[in-house]
């Protein structure tokens, strides 16, 4: 009697299956023009887009900025620009722009992309980075958790829409479209 071996005889060719390195190749190229693609279209977005995004964007810094602010029991601002806004920090008693933290860094708009600012229930005109008054208009996160009320308009050229940013005394931010859908 023969036992019946579950191995293969030693003189049939085992193939290894897995990857060619062409094979690979292949897939990290494709993977490469998928990528392109989808940073094009973003960069193409529509006015309503950038909006929605330039409005997130702003929302979690306020909720990141809020936060270090208790955490780290600092006081800080947001001041804002008719073409982008910065964070400050009250320093030896003076507000003096955030330079070394890459998060809560100076941002510009998106071209076509317009900011109004009311805080507390009074519409404040927006300056350039030029002409910026001495006092400009703060949004104040301090370090108790407490904000300035406040309520941003995001705007577009072209869009049905529009973005309002609010915050509350109680350092509550909530982001919504408004207007009719697009």
């Amino acid at each position: 009697m023969h036992a019946v071996s579950a191995m293969p005889p030693p003189s049939s060719p085992r193939r290894a299956r897995g990857l060619t390195l062409v094979e690979m190749m292949v897939v990290v190229v494709l993977i490469g023009i998928i990528l392109a693609m989808a940073t094009l279209s973003m960069g193409t977005a529509g006015p309503q887009a950038k909006m929605r995004e330039e409005g997130r964007r702003l929302l979690r810094l306020l909720e990141l900025a809020r936060e270090t602010a208790i955490f780290e029991s600092r006081e800080l601002a947001l001041v804002m620009t008719d073409d982008g806004y910065r964070f400050q920090e009250l320093r030896a008693r003076q507000w003096r722009d955030i330079s070394d933290d890459e998060v809560l860094r100076r941002r510009k708009l998106e071209d076509g992309v317009r900011l109004q600012l009311r805080i507390e229930g009074e519409d404040i005109g927006l300056a350039g980075e030029e002409e910026e008054a001495l006092a400009p208009p703060r949004i104040f996160l301090l370090s108790s958790g407490e904000t300035t009320p406040f309520r941003i308009r995001l705007e577009a050229g072209g869009a049905r829409r529009h973005y309002e940013l609010s915050g509350s005394s109680l350092g509550r931010f909530q982001l919504r479209a408004v207007g009719e859908p697009g």
